[in-house]
């Protein structure tokens, strides 16, 4: 039975002779599947893929652009190089720090990610409910990583421990 992974500490009832066979496999814990591998360099390749066709749209097809806040102001930008966070940025460092997405024309935008044209900008900061939906999104597939992790650790440990030693080993849960 496993509870939320942030109220679950493990801890392990071993003597000191088991610590040097559980230290002895760490560096089999630390190992990464074969896949993640290939998957960076997937990454890698799509990722200079699209750096370099934003550097072509910047190179090549920049224009001045009109960039409509939500107080109604409008900003002068060039397509392909100004971003919402550069804009933000020139509002206040402030807004800049806390904003967390933003809205082009209605649509969910990176901060980082190049106006394409004409447009309307909203920066959402945490205090914004679909800010706070992104970031619940973010944070709830950071913990099912760490709870995958967690438990594909202490199977492993178990596997180790019961290969290892020859009495029985108890995994205790603490909960906070």
């Amino acid at each position: 039975y496993f509870q939320e992974a942030s109220t679950v500490r493990p801890a392990v009832v071993v003597d000191q002779k088991e610590k040097e066979v559980i230290s002895g496999h760490r560096s089999e814990l630390q190992c990464e599947p074969s896949f993640i591998e290939d998957r960076l360099k997937l990454y890698e390749t799509l990722k200079k893929e699209h750096d370099a066709l934003l550097a072509y749209r910047a190179a090549n097809e920049t224009k001045p652009i009109k960039i409509t806040l939500t107080d109604g102001k409008i900003v002068d930008g060039e397509s392909w190089k100004t971003t919402p966070y550069q804009l933000a940025v020139g509002i206040s460092q402030g807004l800049a720090s806390n904003a967390v997405i933003a809205k082009v024309n209605g649509e969910l935008w990176d901060l980082d990610r190049p106006l394409e044209g004409d447009c309307t900008l909203e920066l959402l900061t945490f205090d914004d409910e679909e800010a706070q939906a992104v970031n619940k999104s973010v944070f709830y597939l950071m913990k099912r990583v760490c709870v995958t992790e967690l438990i594909a650790a202490l199977c492993f440990l178990n596997v180790v421990l019961k290969k290892n030693i020859k009495k029985p080993v108890q995994l205790i849960f603490l909960t906070s």
